[in-house]
């Protein structure tokens, strides 16, 4: 066995690859660097979709000066990528957003001034501490810019190209994006110019969940739909340790899973987007805030009357903002995190187990804690809870230590020495 790490032009790792899949040999990607049909044979591999090719290229992108509103939109609004952005958990937040270019900018400049003032004086009430930044960021608007680590292959930056004319809201700013994504694309390969032209003549159409055809919440902020049995219950030893193993050795779980229709503030849809193998689906924002004014207030600001006050303040008349505005699409941008909306999320047992432990640690947000916690209660009515335990539970029950994984960043509660920790959650 010869095993080498390729480092090419995406090219010659395209056509390379492509060639060894009717060669006895394997093709270097060095031996098709002067092939004379080497261009059109990349050609013809695009214009018949063969895209495995196009998957071997990752490129990794530094993002400066990002809205999260268009993070949200597209750019995590899928699977296939991976990213490490700036976080607003626990770092001050300073003037940094995204001016939309249809609204007046000393407007924005005067919006944005009072909201800033709101949040510095939201952390001084509720403890000055880190807690006290991860809740104020909630009055903060979609605008605030991000930078990240953004990697994906490149059929993905071919496909972020193809929406450049399809977007409903946040144009001017995604466009903007894949103009940079071209001209990186052809810096690495010329042949990309050709390409770039037929993807362009692509006009996919947007796509959102009509709520309306759906079974609506009943009670609290969770209703689960379509919800399977598992076929059977098999151990989980390949869920508690950090790695992972469970996503490359598949077993019973992965075979069944359930859908849940969920409200969720625009902050925590970001951080739950995060799990990209749960398959979610949204509404269209612009229709939606037409007729939602519904925000969540975390439970630091709900037990604080002062900060509640200025909290509610903020928040309602940024949505009243956008609601009087919402023929422009670019008025979503002032939508504040704590704004919450309705999707619908489809998740197989593999990928729920991971998603569950991890998400009702104590180190989770408060929010996406909170709303699956729920979610694991109302799948109690279906099935055996138990793997679905936050981490350190499980490998407690599995004799593994530690049985906290967080190193440093243990949150001081035993929680494994609980004997319900359920009844931690519900206190």
């Amino acid at each position: 066995m010869v095993i080498k790490r390729v480092e090419d032009r995406p090219s010659n790792i395209i056509v390379g690859s492509a060639r060894t899949c009717y060669n006895p040999s394997l093709i270097e990607p060095s031996q098709v660097e002067m092939w004379d049909k080497k261009d059109k044979l990349m050609m013809d591999l695009f214009k018949s979709g063969h895209y495995t090719t196009f998957m071997h290229s990752y490129i990794s992108l530094t993002i400066e000066g990002i809205s999260r509103a268009l993070l949200w939109y597209i750019l995590h609004n899928h699977t296939n990528y991976n990213s490490d952005q700036v976080s607003q958990r626990y770092t001050r937040t300073y003037d940094n957003f995204y001016y939309p270019p249809s609204l007046d900018r000393v407007f924005l400049k005067n919006h944005y001034k009072e909201i800033l003032e709101k949040y510095d004086k939201l952390v001084e009430i509720i403890g000055g501490d880190k807690r006290a930044y991860e809740d104020a960021r909630y009055i903060l608007p979609h605008s605030m810019k991000a930078n990240l680590y953004h990697t994906v292959n490149i059929i993905t930056l071919l496909r972020y190209i193809a929406l450049s004319n399809s977007l409903d809201y946040f144009n001017d700013e995604y466009r903007n994006f894949t103009e940079n994504i071209e001209n990186i694309l052809i810096d690495e390969d010329v042949i990309f110019k050709d390409i770039i032209s037929l993807v362009k003549k692509n006009k996919p159409s947007m796509k959102y969940i009509d709520l309306d055809k759906i079974e609506r919440i009943k009670e609290g902020n969770v209703e689960l739909l379509n919800v399977e049995q598992p076929l059977y219950y098999d151990t989980i030893e390949n869920y508690i340790e950090p790695l992972k193993t469970s996503s490359v050795i598949r077993d019973v779980y992965g075979l069944s899973g359930f859908t849940v229709r969920m409200k969720i503030s625009l902050a925590g849809d970001a951080q739950n987007q995060r799990h990209r193998t749960s398959y979610s689906v949204r509404p269209n924002l612009q229709k939606y805030v037409k007729t939602n004014s519904d925000y969540y207030i975390p439970s630091s600001i709900q037990k604080n009357e002062k900060a509640l006050s200025i909290y509610r303040d903020v928040i309602e008349r940024s949505i009243n903002l956008v609601q009087q505005n919402s023929d422009n699409s670019d008025y979503l941008y002032l939508l504040p995190n704590a704004y919450q909306i309705e999707i619908v999320e489809r998740s197989d047992y593999n990928n729920f187990i991971h998603k569950a432990q991890l998400r009702q640690c104590l180190n989770a947000q408060e929010e996406i804690l909170k709303l699956h916690y729920e979610i694991v209660g109302k799948l109690e009515q279906y099935m055996n809870i138990d793997i679905f335990g936050p981490i350190c539970v499980n490998r407690k029950k599995y004799g593994k230590h530690p049985f906290c994984t967080e190193g440093p960043r243990f949150c001081g509660i035993k929680m494994w020495d609980e004997k319900n920790y359920k009844s931690y959650y519900n206190s």
